[in-house]
């Protein structure tokens, strides 16, 4: 895998959890890999579909009912 791909898997899988990943994390990668992430996760956002809670980001119900579509946007 490629590192981009091995970070939308990474984000995919976490994103999944109940957990969810580290915002601080999300935001480090998207200043590697440009605006395109934070501009998909800030519309999953706007859509009710991502929630961030104590400094970490997860799918809402919706979210992971959508989230194999969505992660379509990642790749």
């Amino acid at each position: 895998l490629t590192p981009r791909q091995r970070m939308a898997e990474r984000l995919m899988l976490g994103l999944r959890m109940r957990e969810g990943v580290p915002a601080q994390w999300m935001e480090e990668r998207a200043a590697v890999d440009g605006s395109r992430l934070r501009g998909v996760l800030a519309a999953w956002t706007e859509r009710g579909l991502l929630v961030t809670e104590g400094g970490r980001a997860r799918l809402t119900e919706p979210g992971f009912l959508l989230s194999d579509a969505l992660f379509m946007e990642l790749l």
